[in-house]
């Protein structure tokens, strides 16, 4: 799935500066500092062709209005409407074929609450995520490119918690498992694309723990194992 970030959304490419407080490009002044070195007024980057990149009107160091960035080939890449501190601001990003990519919010520049996500057609979400302060924090979800729901997952403060499970593409469950403080724990199950039970065993800590088996398509167990931290013991 991608990535947006505040700073994945802005180009990586600039013009040269040589430590004055301000820039003049094509007459413009631009990327000014104040005595205090807050950055004041508009502010833009330029690609290496000195096609427009991104463009940020700036108040004491702070963003305000609306951030836009563009392709090199000059189409709207995305925007970011800066509601201050401590405020979600709207974010937006684009494929080059003026598709919408990515939509949610920042707070303080970091990723805050819904993220969703579309296949490059444009009109199907391709994931769905959650954050809090920049850290993945909720309710996660995958999609195949017709929808249907590939595979759901939820994050407490950055790691894994709770129950994980994966999705074939006629909406069946292949496999689930469940999760603590980022680490594997409890049962762990694998199904055949029909939905009949394929193995399971437990987890602990992050290790098999106990029995595990697994069966053939007629529900026969053919094997068997015992682990004890993550180590085999027993084969039949």
């Amino acid at each position: 799935m991608r990535r947006i970030t505040m700073s994945g959304i802005l180009c990586l490419i600039t013009i040269i500066t040589f430590g004055q407080p301000f820039q003049v490009f094509k007459g413009d002044t631009i990327n000014r500092k104040d005595n205090k070195g807050l950055k004041q007024g508009t502010w833009r980057k330029y690609y290496r062709t000195d096609t427009l990149c991104s463009e940020t009107i700036f108040k004491d160091d702070k963003p305000v209005g609306i951030t836009r960035t563009w392709y090199e080939s000059g189409k709207l890449k995305g925007e970011v409407r800066n509601e201050g501190k401590d405020k979600l601001s709207a974010g937006v990003t684009y494929f080059e074929n003026g598709k919408k990519m990515a939509e949610g919010y920042f707070r303080n520049q970091l990723k805050d609450s819904i993220w969703i996500y579309f296949q490059e057609t444009g009109d199907t979400i391709s994931s769905i995520e959650q954050y809090k302060k920049g850290i993945p924090h909720g309710s996660w979800k995958v999609f195949y490119k017709d929808g249907v729901l590939a595979h759901e997952l939820n994050y407490v403060n950055g790691e894994k918690h709770g129950q994980v499970k994966e999705f074939n593409e006629e909406g069946k469950v292949i496999f689930e498992i469940q999760y603590k403080n980022g680490k594997e724990n409890g049962l762990s199950v694998l199904y055949y694309p029909d939905g009949k039970l394929r193995e399971k065993g437990n987890y602990k800590n992050g290790e098999r723990d106990g029995k595990w088996q697994q069966f053939d398509a007629d529900g026969k167990v053919v094997k068997e194992v015992g682990y004890k931290n993550g180590v085999e013991e027993v084969v039949k």
